[in-house]
């Protein structure tokens, strides 16, 4: 039933007065309205928005919500929102990549590398670097 109605939705009925059938009866022609099925998908986003990810409240001060609000002009991004998302997977994505970075050399003062590693790796940058057509 669901399919039926979302198929419902995304077809737009037509009554065409000059097209008619034998009898002068209007005809009906279905096509599929690209718009309307677009605002259809945005619901469903924003449907699924609303009920799937949490909400956070916050304030910002004035220079910064009309910052936000020419990169929603611009269109940088579609909203407020999604600004802040934006902002927010950045900033954990970051403090994510510098905790690793912090684990990746704690890892190397523990186990150093051995001088046959490093001479190794030496030996294979400076051939790099020779190969390089500069």
């Amino acid at each position: 039933m669901a399919r039926r109605a979302q198929a419902l939705l995304s077809l737009l009925i037509y009554l065409s007065a000059e097209s008619a059938d034998r009898d002068g009866a209007p005809v009906i022609s279905y096509r599929r309205d690209h718009a309307a099925v677009g605002q259809v998908a945005a619901g469903r986003v924003a449907f699924w928005h609303a009920i799937r990810m949490a909400q956070f409240v916050t304030r910002l001060d004035d220079q910064l919500a009309s910052s936000v609000d020419e990169l929603v002009d611009q269109g940088v991004v579609a909203s407020r929102s999604e600004a802040v998302r934006l902002a927010l997977e950045r900033l954990v994505d970051g403090h994510r990549r510098a905790r690793i970075g912090v684990e990746i050399a704690e890892g190397y003062r523990r186990v150093p590398q051995s001088d046959k590693e490093i001479a190794g790796l030496e030996e294979a940058t400076r051939a790099l670097v020779e190969e390089e057509p500069w």
